[in-house]
């Protein structure tokens, strides 16, 4: 077994490549959204079921970004808490059985290659890069908007 570090094209939309890390992405995203529907569907002042245990994570997420962020917690957090949710549940997917085991095999360079359909997102460096941009990018955003150009270190 060698280790992959680019993700497999397991077929196309168009001329667009689908990869097992995009469709894990995409799996990731659906499920976010209707874990968020389904948690939101009903409101109650006094919550209960699932509305009760996404309160839970989104209270101590909230107090820990207040913790650090004080005034400006209700900025950072929907971005901290995005990353830590996409994250975090990519993380578990990749951990169900068939993520890398099931999958098909193809010929490529004359060579019989076993293709899996699905792939841990962070198996592909894309995605931990991609991450990692938008991260940085934001830090020095807010850096700037909120300490202005010269106390950031810039200059």
């Amino acid at each position: 077994m060698e280790i992959q570090l680019v993700a497999e094209t397991i077929g196309h939309v168009g001329f667009l490549p689908i990869t097992n890390t995009i469709l894990v992405t995409w799996i990731t995203t659906v499920l976010l959204v209707l874990l968020a529907i389904f948690a939101t569907r009903k409101i109650q002042s006094i919550p209960s079921g699932l509305q009760n245990f996404f309160e839970l994570i989104i209270e101590t997420g909230y107090n820990l970004v207040e913790d650090l962020a004080s005034s400006k917690a209700k900025i950072f957090f929907p971005i901290v808490m995005t990353f830590f949710l996409f994250i975090i549940t990519a993380n578990w997917l990749g951990l169900l059985p068939g993520f890398g085991t099931i999958g098909f095999h193809e010929i490529i360079d004359g060579r019989e290659v076993f293709v899996p359909l699905l792939r841990s997102l962070n198996a592909d460096l894309n995605t931990t890069l991609a991450l990692a941009l938008v991260s940085v990018l934001i830090t020095h955003f807010f850096s700037v908007k909120f300490l202005g150009i010269c106390n950031t270190g810039f200059l």
